[in-house]
């Protein structure tokens, strides 16, 4: 059986994308089973100027083969992401041109991603699995304004469609998705297969040390973009908890001057802000933190998302302090034990809740969550899900 998987990201790029099919590749390289060949399409690092001197174009790991395509550094800029993404897709339909593949696996925060998977599958004549991460016109409809929304979202709107209908099977990463991709999709072979915690977070965090007169550290991992909307509140916030907390903000993105620029007007001096680490250094970081920071801006399409941050973030044991709502509100409230959930962007929930917290650390006992959402165990079901599917007309008939 030979397999094609498509991805923009991949390892060692710091992204959920990268993470998610990381684990994927190993997981297939645990089946040991020879008659499975696999061929990943993906990119060079390339966010945020991030340097890829000693990787090969091509790697070669057992019956995996890992090919690395070269585009532009887009340092989280839309216009740059557009073109390399568009560079990617060019160079992906050329390279696979002549190749033989059984099935094609695409996953997709960006359409273009799954646009591409359907391309190649309908020229292979392959079974198309499509691995929904993001609804991107649904993302975009809240994004963005006037002439590009009334121009671009009915053509993408028309390709999603026809992207979704080509699909034999899809998973999607958050249950938040189903009722959109069920509309479009022609297959009923929709399964739910979340984001997990990578092994490198399924340690044992030490009992948290804070003594009542220190100030809380609170510590925000991650992406600092348009789905975030971090400089509505951190500095507003931040400025009100003088004195009673300092913030460490790790990550970038193309909202990260917005919010330097926000942090800077406000004069906030217990806030920093650094560029993204490793994944081990960054275990260090969740150790020193007293509580961890998510939130996603006030848009209708961000209820239907589960941020990949939740399942990491919930592994450490500490509070975690949430502006969210809809599906990844659910799942705080109802499977992490020690999670304080706010609405978005309301400043004044935030910092009563973080003063509250303050005479009251402790660590909470999540083992349970992270025996149900280990990554290697949901990537494993991930891929016995993608070797055994079936064309949707012999589902269907």
């Amino acid at each position: 059986m030979q397999i094609l998987i498509l991805t923009n990201y991949f390892t060692p790029d710091f992204s959920a994308g990268s993470f998610r099919m990381q684990a994927l590749m190993e997981a297939a390289l645990r089946s040991n089973d020879q008659d499975i060949q696999i061929d990943i399409y993906t990119t060079f690092p390339n966010r945020y100027g991030n340097k890829s001197k000693d990787l090969a174009k091509i790697e070669i790991q057992k019956n995996v083969r890992i090919h690395r395509i070269r585009i532009p550094s887009h340092r989280g800029k839309i216009i740059f992401q557009a073109m390399a993404y568009i560079i990617f897709f060019i160079k992906v339909l050329a390279k696979t041109k002549g190749k033989n593949y059984d099935l094609v696996f695409a996953t997709s925060s960006r359409l273009i991603t799954a646009v591409l998977g359907a391309l190649i599958a309908r020229r292979n004549s392959a079974i198309l699995f499509l691995d929904i991460r993001d609804l991107f016109t649904d993302t975009l409809a809240d994004l963005f304004r006037g002439l590009v929304k009334l121009l671009f979202l009915p053509v993408l709107k028309i390709i999603e469609k026809w992207t979704l209908a080509s699909a034999d099977a899809v998973n999607i990463v958050s249950p938040g998705f189903m009722q959109h991709v069920k509309e479009l999709a022609k297959t009923k072979n929709i399964s739910i297969i979340t984001n997990g915690i990578d092994k490198t977070f399924l340690i044992d965090m030490p009992q948290i040390k804070h003594s009542p007169g220190s100030e809380l550290k609170i510590l925000y991992a991650g992406n600092i973009g348009n789905g975030q909307g971090l400089e509505n509140i951190i500095p507003k916030a931040a400025k009100r908890l003088e004195n009673i907390a300092s913030f460490k903000i790790i990550g970038a993105g193309g909202r990260k001057n917005a919010l330097e620029l926000a942090l800077s007007k406000a004069k906030c001096s217990n806030v920093i802000v650094e560029a993204p680490i490793e994944r081990k250094k960054l275990v260090l970081e969740y150790h020193e933190a007293d509580i961890l920071f998510l939130h996603l801006n006030d848009y209708l399409a961000f209820e239907k998302v589960l941020p990949s941050k939740i399942f990491e973030y919930a592994s450490t044991g500490k509070p975690i302090v949430a502006g969210v709502s809809g599906c990844a509100k659910k799942l705080l409230v109802s499977e992490v034990i020690g999670s304080f959930i706010f609405k978005p962007n309301d400043v004044d929930a935030f910092v009563n809740i973080v003063t509250s917290l303050k005479s009251t650390m402790i660590k909470y006992d999540r083992t349970e969550f992270k025996v149900q959402y280990s990554r290697d165990e949901l990537m494993d079901n991930l891929f016995e899900t993608i070797i055994n599917t079936k064309r949707k007309d012999d589902i269907l008939n």
